[in-house]
């Protein structure tokens, strides 16, 4: 989808941003795994959604290929492209089930972990919402020890990855 120029990505956060957790473990594509956790889920039946995603270069690849790749463990997706500004006001009023748009913070971790995650905040467009989280966003911002806000940081993302190694 984006000829080869794609990098694997593993955490929330851009390489090159402060506190950018590059031994975090991440997911291999696993498709047996992935129709073994939707047959552990308990779901039945004929599972169909839509992505809304913004229009042009890369997310019609990019969202073929989520297509794709969820068909293969029984989601049938509807695609649904959509002008950025349009796809925004639909995002910011919670009017879609999945979206497919990129957020390329290159200088400000905070703006990444405060405007996408943070609880009630205008840019959070898929309106998640944890006290834990908000509690180590609020940690990275103001916490003045380099090595605790580091370790927050470390940890928020792990957290917001879903990494249990249990």
């Amino acid at each position: 989808a984006l000829n080869g120029k794609g990098t694997l990505q593993k955490t929330i956060l851009n390489r090159g941003l402060w506190g950018f957790y590059d031994e975090m473990p991440g997911y291999d594509y696993n498709l047996e795994r992935a129709k073994q956790l939707m047959k552990e889920s308990g779901v039945t039946g004929p599972i169909k959604t839509t992505l809304t995603y913004a229009t042009g270069a890369p997310y019609e690849q990019i969202a073929t290929v989520i297509q794709a790749n969820l068909a293969q463990i029984g989601i049938t997706v509807d695609l649904v492209p959509m002008e950025q500004a349009a796809l925004k006001a639909a995002c910011k009023d919670g009017k879609q089930s999945l979206f497919l748009w990129r957020w390329n913070e290159d200088s400000k971790v905070d703006f990444v972990y405060r405007d996408l995650f943070y609880s009630g905040e205008g840019s959070n467009y898929h309106h998640y919402s944890d006290a834990h989280a908000d509690e180590l966003i609020d940690t990275v911002a103001t916490e003045k020890d380099q090595d605790v806000r580091r370790a927050a940081s470390t940890e928020l993302q792990e957290y917001l990855c879903l990494l249990y190694t249990s």
